[in-house]
């Protein structure tokens, strides 16, 4: 039996997106009901950067995937 390994990105890019929603959720009552001082701005500021170091990290590894091969698994 085997199956293509693209099936690995979609459910990656099924949980990304929920992440997502999850986090401007979370951005949104930060900025809108959190104490308005350097401490929120920085948290939300440094909470921002190293999402986007993980998204060019986490985009620079799948385009660097070969989405076309299969897994191949033999049970017996």
């Amino acid at each position: 039996m085997e199956f293509p390994i693209i099936i690995f990105l979609s459910v990656y890019l099924i949980i990304v997106f929920i992440f997502l929603i999850f986090t401007f959720f979370n951005l949104y009552h930060a900025w809108r009901f959190g104490i308005n001082n350097f401490t929120n701005f920085f948290m939300i500021s440094l909470y921002i950067v190293i999402l986007l170091i993980i998204a060019f990290a986490s985009a620079r590894f799948i385009y660097s995937v070969d989405w076309n091969q299969t897994i191949i698994i033999n049970l017996f």
